[in-house]
C-alpha cells in the first residue's frame, strides 16, 4: 500500500518529522523499527534492465557480504553474469577467514531443482558460487529451503511441478555491504529483460542488512545444503523448529545489535523516515506481515486527505483484506483507494497453451469480483466512486508489481498468507524527496495503465468459459 500525499513533511497530519516513527510503530505491530541513517538514501530502479545493472555492479564491488535471496535463479546469459560478478567479488577480497566476505544465495527447495534450460538454480549455483577458487576466498553457503507443508514421504507421488503449491520460500532478500534492493523480482531472464517489477535501492543501511543476514541464516540453519558436486546436504534434526524460534524473535524484538532504535532517543525527533522489516510463514505462525498491511488500511493510520494505492500482480486478495481496501476507500478522510493490477495480456502466462493459458482469465474473472461487489458496498454511502482499477498494459511487457509503501515478496494473496515464506519492508517517511520518489514510481505503473470499468470486463476477449469461475473459486487458494 502506498498512502500518497500522506508522507510529505507538514502535510495534514504529519506536521512533525517524528510523526514518520509514531507511524511506524503503529504500523510496525510491535515488530523491528529501524530508522534510515543520515547518510544513507533511498532511490527507485524504473527497468527491469536497470534491476539487473545494478545488481551485478553491486556484486563486483561488494567486499564484506551479498546476500541473493530468491524463488529461482534462471538459467541464462544474464542470470550466468550475476553468478559470475559475485563470485568474482568473493575471489577478489579473499583473505584471512575472519574478514573473508559472506556470500549467501538462498533458493526453494522443489522450485530449485526444476529443470530449465542452461540447468537447474541448484545447478547454476553450484557450478559458479561453489567452484573451488570461490569456496578459498569466501564464506561461501548455499541453500535450498524445504517447506514443511508437503512431507518428505509424500513429495514422490506428487508430479514435480506441482510440489510448490504446498508451499515455497518466497523471499526476495539481495543484499550487497550494506546496500539493499526491496523488490519482488526473482533473479531470471524476465525479470531482467521485460517483466516490470519494482526496485527501491536502500543504501548505507547496515541495520537492515544485518537483519536480513540474520534471517538468511536463519532459514538457511533449517534448509538443504548445496554441496560442490550438486548433492545436497539435509537440515540437522531440530532444526526447523530452532529457525522457527529465530524468526519469530526477529519480528517481535524491537531491539539492534548497534544500539537502542527508536525508544526516544533525541536523534529519533530528526530522523525522518524508517523502516519496518516483515515476515511471513503460515506453517510456522508468523503472521507478521499480514498483520502490518491490514494496519495500514487501519483507520490510524489514515491521517488527513490520504490516498491509498496497491500495486498487485495477482489479483487475489485474502478476504481480509479484500475488505479492508473496500472500508478504507469508504472511510470520510480517505481520498481514494487506486488498485492497478495487470491486464490479461500483461500476465505471465498470457498465451500459454493448455490449462496454463487460462491462468489470465482466472485473474480476470477475480479481478471483476472484486470490482462489482466493492462498488455494490460503497454504493449506499455515495463512495463508489473512490476505489478506482487499472490494469497495467505496457507494450512488451508483463506486470509483477505489488505493494507500495510496503515492498518485497508478497502478493497479498491466500498463498503467501498461508504457505509461502515472505518478506517486505514498510518505507515511513516525512522527508519529502523520499517521498516525492516513491509517488513518482506510483505515478509511473498509473501512465501505463488503463482506468477499469464494468464494461471492461464484458469485452469479447474477456469472455471466459462458463466452467471458469467454479475452478477460480476452487483453486485461488493455491495462487
Amino acid at each position: 500500500m502506498h498512502l500518497l500525499r500522506h508522507v510529505a513533511a507538514g502535510g495534514a497530519g504529519l506536521s512533525r518529522p517524528n510523526s514518520a516513527l509514531a507511524w511506524a510503530r503503529a504500523a510496525g505491530c510491535g515488530g523491528r523499527v529501524l530508522p534510515l541513517p543520515a547518510n544513507a538514501s533511498v532511490s527507485v530502479l524504473d527497468s527491469p534492465t536497470a534491476f539487473h545493472a545494478h545488481l551485478v555492479t553491486k556484486a563486483k564491488a561488494a567486499r564484506t557480504r551479498i546476500l541473493l535471496g530468491t524463488l529461482y535463479v534462471g538459467g541464462g546469459e544474464k542470470e550466468d553474469a550475476l553468478l559470475a560478478a559475485a563470485a568474482e567479488a568473493a575471489v577478489s577480497a579473499a583473505g584471512p577467514p575472519a574478514t573473508r566476505l559472506r556470500l549467501r544465495a538462498h533458493v526453494d527447495y522443489h522450485r530449485g531443482q526444476r529443470a530449465q534450460e542452461g540447468g537447474s538454480s541448484a545447478e547454476m549455483l553450484a557450478r559458479r558460487l561453489l567452484a573451488d577458487e570461490v569456496r578459498e576466498g569466501a564464506d561461501v553457503r548455499v541453500t535450498l529451503f524445504r517447506s514443511p507443508r508437503l512431507p518428505q514421504a509424500l513429495a514422490p507421488a506428487v508430479p514435480a511441478k506441482y510440489r510448490e503449491a504446498a508451499g515455497v520460500s518466497h523471499l526476495k532478500v539481495l543484499v550487497f555491504d550494506d546496500d539493499v534492493v526491496l523488490t519482488g523480482a526473482n533473479l531470471s531472464h524476465d525479470y531482467f529483460t521485460n517483466r516490470q517489477d519494482r526496485y527501491v535501492v536502500l543504501s548505507g543501511v547496515p541495520e537492515l542488512a544485518d537483519w536480513y543476514e540474520e534471517v538468511m541464516d536463519a532459514v538457511a540453519d533449517a534448509s538443504h545444503q548445496l554441496v560442490a558436486d550438486g548433492s545436497l546436504r539435509p537440515p540437522s534434526r531440530g532444526a526447523q523448529a530452532a529457525a522457527r524460534a529465530a524468526l519469530h524473535v526477529l519480528v517481535t524484538n524491537p531491539g539492534s545489535k548497534r544500539g537502542d532504535v527508536g525508544a526516544g532517543a533525541a536523534s529519533d525527533e530528526e530522523t525522518a523516515t524508517w523502516l519496518v522489516p516483515t515476515l511471513q510463514f503460515g506453517p510456522w505462525g508468523l503472521d507478521h506481515d499480514a498483520r502490518v498491511a491490514l494496519a495500514l488500511l487501519g483507520g490510524g493510520m489514515l491521517r488527513g486527505r490520504a490516498r491509498i494505492q496497491l500495486a498487485l500482480a495477482y489479483m487475489n486478495l485474502t478476504p481480509e483484506l479484500a475488505d479492508a481496501v473496500v472500508a478504507a476507500a469508504g472511510r470520510g478522510e480517505c481520498e481514494g483507494v487506486r488498485v492497478v493490477t495487470a491486464a490479461p495480456e500483461a500476465n505471465g502466462f498470457h498465451g500459454a497453451s493448455g490449462l496454463p493459458g487460462y491462468v489470465p482469465f482466472v485473474y480476470s474473472w477475480l479481478a471483476s469480483e472484486f470490482y462489482s461487489k466493492a462498488r455494490q458496498a460503497l454504493a449506499p454511502m455515495g463512495a463508489d466512486d473512490k476505489l478506482v482499477m487499472y490494469e497495467y498494459a505496457a507494450p512488451g511487457q508483463t506486470f509483477h508489481c505489488k505493494g507500495s509503501t510496503l515492498v518485497g515478496s508478497t502478493n497479498y494473496g491466500a498463498r503467501s498468507a498461508d504457505k509461502d515464506l515472505e518478506s517486505q519492508v514498510g518505507i515511513f517517511t516525512t522527508d519529502p524527496e523520499v517521498a516525492a520518489r516513491l509517488e513518482a514510481e506510483a505515478e509511473t505503473l498509473v501512465a501505463r495503465a488503463s482506468r477499469v470499468s464494468e464494461a471492461t470486463y464484458s469485452e469479447p476477449q474477456r469472455a471466459w468459459p462458463g466452467w471458469l469461475p467454479v475452478v477460480a473459486k476452487r483453486v485461488s487458494q493455491f495462487f
